[in-house]
């Protein structure tokens, strides 16, 4: 399976989708349509924990699609500082294609390639949606205040 077969067979169930376009200048098109999540502080074993446990499938039939046992999968999935087994980035596809969920892709987006920048034109659009209220706010303390209330 090629990787523009693999990133058109995943939707992912918040509603964002992959693909890729055609060719320009000998390289792939590639859009993204991802959810806005705010991922905070978790960490990138934590998205691969909740897109497998959370698709609604068993434990060992998503391991099956890996070719690991159950138990191996959730070894390698566990938060273990003492145990040196960690998830293979090579099964990364694999997983998403098993479990459906193009999170773990949407992490490493937000993480990695979103820029700085955009992140303060995204903030600073909101603050621009929010301040008309603050300033309603503000205006009924202020008349609050000088009434004596």
């Amino acid at each position: 399976m090629t990787l523009k077969d693999a990133m058109n067979a995943v939707r992912d169930k918040r509603g964002g989708n992959a693909w890729i376009g055609p060719e320009r200048r000998g390289v792939p098109t590639v859009r993204v349509d991802v959810p806005s999540d705010d991922y905070g502080e978790t960490t990138f074993k934590e998205i691969l924990q909740r897109s497998v446990y959370g698709c609604g499938r068993s434990l060992k039939s998503v391991a099956a699609d890996l070719d690991l046992s159950g138990p191996e999968l959730s070894r390698r999935l566990a938060d273990n500082p003492n145990d040196p087994i960690h998830f293979p980035a090579h099964l990364l596809p694999a997983l998403m294609l098993a479990t459906q969920d193009l999170s773990p892709l949407y992490w490493l987006i937000h993480k990695f390639l979103i820029p700085r920048e955009d992140e303060k034109v995204r903030l600073l659009k909101r603050l621009q949606t929010v301040l008309p209220e603050i300033e309603k706010l503000v205006t009924l303390l202020k008349d609050g205040e000088e009434s004596g209330e």
